[in-house]
């Protein structure tokens, strides 16, 4: 549809294109009572946003949206801070540091909190919206080099039993070269200790196998086999400050 300017429009524009711009609705000179009640309202919002973050506000349900392999015991562990909210400023906070926990455990994309009105004044529902990583990850890779070339593998699976496990698998496969015939074997599993105090706790079994052949140029095989389990746990930092013994000096007598 084609539309057409007629003369009253030209008119029109050409006293739009000769009026003046509009001044900004806030650029009043210092000290006018206008600009003195601007400041005014804006201390009275701020003071009554201020009063809403210490609102009186509990959690009553928490409900959990798009898992599908991750149990609810994780959830619960991690997101049990939430019953200690008293106010808004409270229900802000320990939100943002649920997500936070949920994020480092590496099996959820992305993690978001939504609240709502509860029945009664003073009451949230919250809903925790996950949307939980892949299964799976493989990496398959060829190893080129002088004294040593082969094949790689890796899988590592996420979420096994649903409390944000890791359980992963390298090998490797080395072609006959003039230094040896490397194979190599680790199955590792990683389970996370679900603490929402301390992150960074986890328990780790590692297995591991090496085959080295030195029958190219020596007279024997070497095969090394190991099982290792830990436990990490993050160290606390010393903050006391140890005052720097500063040179003695000697004056001459």
């Amino acid at each position: 549809m084609m539309v057409s300017q007629g003369p009253q429009s030209l008119k029109a524009s050409k006293r739009l294109k000769a009026s003046k711009p509009h001044r900004s609705l806030f650029a009043f000179p210092p000290g006018s009572p206008r600009a003195m009640q601007s400041r005014e309202d804006l201390r009275a919002v701020i003071d009554r946003l201020d009063a809403n973050m210490q609102s009186a506000v509990r959690v009553r349900n928490v409900s959990i949206k798009g898992n599908s392999r991750t149990s609810e015991t994780l959830f619960a562990a991690l997101l049990a801070p939430l019953s200690k909210v008293r106010t808004v400023n409270d229900l802000l906070a320990l939100s943002g540091d649920a997500v936070e926990r949920l994020e480092r455990l590496d099996i959820f994309e992305h993690c978001k909190v939504h609240a709502d009105a509860g029945p009664a004044p003073g009451l949230a529902d919250l809903v925790v919206d996950v949307r939980e990583k892949g299964f799976y990850r493989l990496t398959v890779g060829q190893v080129v080099g002088i004294h040593d070339s082969g094949a790689n593998l890796s899988l590592a699976l996420r979420n096994v039993f649903g409390e944000a496990e890791t359980l992963s698998l390298n090998a490797f496969q080395g072609t006959q070269t003039a230094s040896a015939d490397n194979k190599t074997f680790q199955l590792e599993f990683t389970k996370p200790v679900l603490d929402p105090e301390v992150d960074g706790k986890a328990f780790k079994i590692q297995l591991e196998s090496r085959q080295h052949n030195f029958l190219a140029y020596a007279s024997h095989a070497q095969t090394e086999r190991s099982a290792t389990v830990s436990y990490t746990s993050p160290l606390a930092v010393c903050s006391t400050t140890c005052p720097r013994s500063s040179p003695a000096t000697h004056s001459p007598s």
